[in-house]
């Protein structure tokens, strides 16, 4: 079932932004002379959730919505002339101040592992709930529900999501996140399965980047190396592909090169074949007798292969983090606004800071 309870008001309710610190921040800037002219929260919530939903508005309209919610009939010249540089700035002050407060809210992590890299980077993607009406135009696998997909990129250790984007709940987490750049180097990029993918993971590495992420049931590399050494009687292993020894491993840890072949897009979309030497990592769970599976490109000269698995629950504890959609840290990278920005655009700003922060 879905739940269609209002819970959006409720959220802006409890957000930052209270009636008496609008009206304050009004009276200081000079939006307003006269309260009982104009109540400048009322003007502030109808713009932010005006713009919110549409993206041309006319002044007209605005006044209509704005006597609707307060029931004060007002000429249409007097709410025209609230439309001034000072109502600028106390957007642009409401959105300032959601970020200073949004500040102290943001999950930072910290561990040992992380020091070898110069960032941790995870992708990762949450689904948002949304009103049955809307299920024709963000379907889920719930024919009955409608659900937004968020896909993040975020930065553990700084505390900030660099980017999103957004689609149905029915598309693919990795369709939204096929190239990346040379802003990775450097950085530890963990993904679940959902991004599971060696093109992705073959361009993080081209970037001087690292990757880990689990491998995917059925996985069957070739094994091209042992790294390390095997007390006791061995399988031998190199040659052959994983699921043909893998019943067979008893031993505590895994650690191999293996070779992966797939397909990469070449210049003027035509497909090429590619090849690549990673690290499998495994950790035998005692209550199963299975094993753990990990693929990155982590060199064992530079992590022991049980703090790779280690280094991978650091992604659990991002996500228990960032469970809400709506994590504060949103804010401090969303929307960029103009070199001027206009009050249409401070208003969709503050909007975007408020969903991210309820």
């Amino acid at each position: 079932m879905c739940g269609t309870e209002p819970t959006t008001i409720a959220r802006i309710i409890a957000s930052p932004l209270s009636d008496d610190w609008l009206n304050r921040q009004a009276r200081q800037l000079g939006v307003v002379k006269r309260q009982r002219t104009v109540e400048a929260s009322a003007l502030m919530w109808v713009l932010v959730l005006a713009f919110s939903h549409h993206k041309n508005l006319a002044i007209a309209a605005l006044q209509r919505t704005y006597a609707r919610r307060t029931g004060h009939n007002i000429s249409y010249s007097t709410f025209y002339d609230r439309f001034t540089p000072a109502l600028k700035a106390l957007l642009k002050q409401a959105v300032l101040h959601v970020t200073d407060h949004c500040k102290t809210l943001i999950p930072h992590f910290d561990h040992p592992l992380l020091n070898a890299f110069t960032r941790l980077t995870v992708i990762d993607s949450t689904l948002i709930g949304l009103h049955p009406s809307l299920r024709k135009v963000y379907p889920s696998t719930n024919d009955n529900c409608a659900k937004l997909k968020i896909h993040a990129v975020y930065l553990a250790t700084m505390g900030l999501f660099d980017r999103f984007k957004f689609s149905d709940g029915l598309t693919h987490d990795r369709k939204k996140f096929k190239r990346v750049g040379p802003s990775l180097k450097g950085s530890m990029v963990l993904m679940d399965l959902g991004y599971w993918c060696f093109h992705l993971q073959w361009l993080i590495a081209q970037n001087e980047a690292y990757f880990l992420t689990r491998a995917k049931t059925g996985f069957n590399p070739l094994i091209t190396a042992v790294h390390g050494t095997v007390r006791g009687a061995s399988i031998d292993v190199v040659g052959k592909r994983l699921q043909e020894v893998l019943s067979r491993l008893k031993r505590q840890v895994i650690d191999f090169e293996v070779e992966v072949e797939f397909e990469k897009e070449a210049r003027g979309g035509k497909r090429a074949k590619q090849t690549a030497k990673w690290r499998l990592v495994g950790i035998l769970n005692k209550e199963t007798g299975e094993h753990h599976l990990y693929l990155t490109n982590i060199g064992p000269d530079e992590m022991e292969a049980k703090l790779v698995a280690e280094l991978y629950r650091e992604r659990w504890q991002v996500e228990r983090s960032c469970s809400r959609p709506s994590n504060p840290a949103c804010v401090l990278t969303s929307c960029r606004p103009q070199t001027r920005p206009s009050p249409r655009c401070w208003s969709g700003r503050l909007c975007f800071d408020l969903s991210s922060v309820s």
